[in-house]
C-alpha cells in the first residue's frame, strides 16, 4: 500500500513538474542566444615573415581610413613573429589573398608590432578593457598547421579556426626576457596549435580582451615564444596594454561597449596595474545564466523528450507496483530465532591483497584492505588528510594538482600558485603504492629525492611526498 501511495505521488510530482516546464515561456528560460564569431573570423588574418619563415596570426585593430592611412587598415600581431624580417605578407580571410605589409610601429617590452596593409575590408575587432571572471568562457582565433594540413595540396586554410576554454586568472609581470617591464596578462586554457601566436583572444561578444601570446607562464626570450598543442596554460597580453601602445602610434581603435565591454575604453592614457585573481580552485563557474539559457535554447527538442520519457517511466512504475484489487493484508509471520551461537574470537595476520589464511581449520577471516593516507597542511594552513584505498588506485590511477579536471585537489589559494592544475599521479601496482611526476612546473619529490617526469616510484610508510612545496606525510594501513 505505502509503495502504490509513493508511486501515484512520485507520477503526480513528475507529472506535473514536466507540464510546468513545457508550458514557461521561450522568451523567459531560453533568451539568450550561442555566441556567434563571424565578425572575429572576418578579421582575424594571416601574418606571414616571408625573410624568416615564421606563420602567425594578427587581426584588424583599425579599419581602412581613406582620409587618415590612404586606404590602409591596422594590423595587430606578436612581434616576435615579423621581428628582423624584411618581407612580410598578410592574407586575407576567405579568399586568402596576400598583400604586402609594412611596420607602422613596434613596442618591445608588451611584444607587440602594427602593421599597415592596403585593400584590406574589414570591421575592427572592439577592445575591452573588462575581462570576464575567472572560470567564465573565453575563445581564441588563430590560423594553424592543422588546418592547413587538412586542405591538402600544399593550400592554406582560408579562415581561422576558434578554440573555446576558460579564463585562469588574471595577473601582472614581464612578458618575455627583453621586456623592461611589467604587463598586465591573462591565463587561459583553450586548446590552441603553433600559428595561433598573435591571434585574438574574445569574449561571448567578440570583443578583444587580449591578444594570445605563447604556452605558459614563464618568461621566454621573444624568439622563443610559440604555442605548444596540447598545452593546458596560455598566455595572453591584456587588451588594455594594447590600448596603451596603439595610442603612442596615433592609432585608432575600437572600443567595446554593451554587455560585455565597457565604453570607457578610451579613457586611460596608460594601463593601470591588474589586481591579481585567484586561480581558479574548482569547476568553472559564474558563467552567467547567459550559458545554460543558449545551451537549454538549443536543445529545447530534446529537453522536451526527456521530460515525456519521465512522464512515461513514472506512469510505467506506478502501473507496476499498484496494489491488485484482489489482494488482502496478511499479518506478518513471527518467527522464532535460534539463540546466538556463542563463536570463538581468532586473531589473524593480514596477507597480501588477493591471498587467504585459514586459522585453526575455521572459516577464513575477512582481510582488511590496504590504504594510502597522505597528511599535511596546504600553504594557507589548512589541513590535508587525503585516503585512497588499495583497490581504488589498482582500478584507475588518480591525479594530484589544483586544476578543475584534476581527480584529487590539493588546496593551493596563492595568485601564483605552486601547484601545476595536473602535477602529480598515484597508483597501485598490485603490491605497492606508486607516485609519478606529471611534469609539473616546480616538481615532486619522496622523502627530498626529486623525481625525473613520469618515472614511477614506490611508496613506503613514513615516508614524505612532497608536491611543489607542500609536504604529505606517507601512511600506508
Amino acid at each position: 500500500m505505502i509503495t502504490s501511495r509513493l508511486s501515484r505521488s512520485g507520477f503526480g510530482f513528475v507529472a506535473a513538474t514536466a507540464a510546468a516546464l513545457l508550458v514557461v515561456p521561450s522568451h523567459s528560460v531560453f533568451a539568450q542566444d550561442e555566441p556567434s564569431f563571424d565578425a572575429v573570423i572576418d578579421a582575424t588574418v594571416r601574418v606571414q615573415a616571408k625573410s624568416t619563415g615564421k606563420n602567425g596570426t594578427g587581426w584588424v585593430v583599425e579599419g581602412s581610413n581613406a582620409r587618415d592611412r590612404a586606404g590602409a587598415a591596422v594590423i595587430v600581431t606578436s612581434l616576435n613573429l615579423v621581428e628582423n624580417s624584411s618581407s612580410i605578407v598578410v592574407r586575407e580571410p576567405k579568399t586568402g589573398e596576400a598583400h604586402d605589409a609594412t611596420i607602422l610601429g613596434v613596442d618591445r617590452d608588451r611584444n607587440l608590432a602594427f602593421l599597415e596593409v592596403k585593400d584590406i575590408v574589414a570591421e575592427p575587432i572592439a577592445l575591452s578593457l573588462t575581462a570576464p571572471k575567472p572560470g567564465q568562457s573565453v575563445w581564441g582565433t588563430g590560423y594553424n598547421d592543422a588546418a592547413d594540413q587538412a586542405e591538402g595540396n600544399d593550400r592554406l586554410a582560408a579562415n581561422a579556426t576558434i578554440k573555446g576554454g576558460r579564463l585562469g586568472r588574471e595577473y601582472r609581470g614581464p612578458i618575455s626576457t627583453e621586456a623592461r617591464a611589467d604587463m598586465n596578462q591573462i591565463e587561459h586554457d583553450a586548446p590552441m596549435f603553433r600559428g595561433f601566436e598573435g591571434g585574438p583572444l574574445v569574449n561571448r561578444c567578440g570583443e578583444a580582451i587580449g591578444i594570445n601570446m605563447k604556452s605558459g607562464m614563464n618568461k621566454l626570450p621573444r624568439a622563443e615564444m610559440v604555442i605548444v598543442p596540447g598545452a593546458t596554460n596560455i598566455n595572453a597580453l591584456k587588451a588594455d596594454e594594447i590600448i596603451a601602445a596603439a595610442k603612442t602610434l596615433q592609432v585608432t581603435f575600437k572600443p567595446a561597449t554593451g554587455e560585455c565591454g565597457t565604453a570607457s575604453a578610451a579613457a586611460p592614457a596608460a594601463a593601470a596595474p591588474a589586481t591579481p585573481a585567484p586561480s581558479p580552485d574548482g569547476p568553472a563557474q559564474g558563467e552567467s545564466s547567459n550559458d545554460a539559457a543558449g545551451w537549454l535554447s538549443a536543445n529545447l527538442p530534446l529537453v522536451g523528450l526527456l521530460l515525456l520519457g519521465l512522464v512515461v517511466a513514472g506512469f510505467g512504475l506506478y502501473l507496476m507496483t499498484r496494489k491488485r484489487p484482489t489482494e488482502s493484508y496478511q499479518p506478518p509471520v513471527s518467527v522464532a530465532l535460534d539463540p546466538p551461537v556463542s563463536r570463538q574470537v581468532i586473531d589473524t595476520t593480514v596477507e597480501p591483497e588477493g591471498s587467504t589464511t585459514l586459522v585453526g581449520g575455521t572459516a577464513a577471516p575477512t582481510i582488511r584492505e590496504l590504504e594510502l593516507r597522505l597528511n599535511g597542511r596546504g600553504p594557507s594552513g589548512e589541513p590535508i588528510d587525503l585516503r585512497f584505498a588499495a583497490s581504488e588506485l589498482k582500478a584507475k590511477a588518480v591525479t594530484l594538482g589544483v586544476g578543475s579536471n584534476a581527480d584529487t585537489r590539493i588546496p593551493d589559494n596563492r595568485s601564483d600558485h605552486k601547484v601545476s592544475r595536473l602535477h602529480a599521479i598515484l597508483a597501485f601496482d598490485g603490491t605497492s603504492f606508486t607516485v609519478e611526476d606529471n611534469k609539473s612546473l616546480n616538481g615532486t619529490k619522496v622523502s627530498g629525492s626529486k623525481l625525473e617526469p613520469h618515472q614511477s616510484q614506490t611508496l613506503v610508510h613514513g615516508d614524505t611526498l612532497t608536491v611543489a612545496d607542500i609536504d604529505l606525510k606517507i601512511s600506508i594501513t
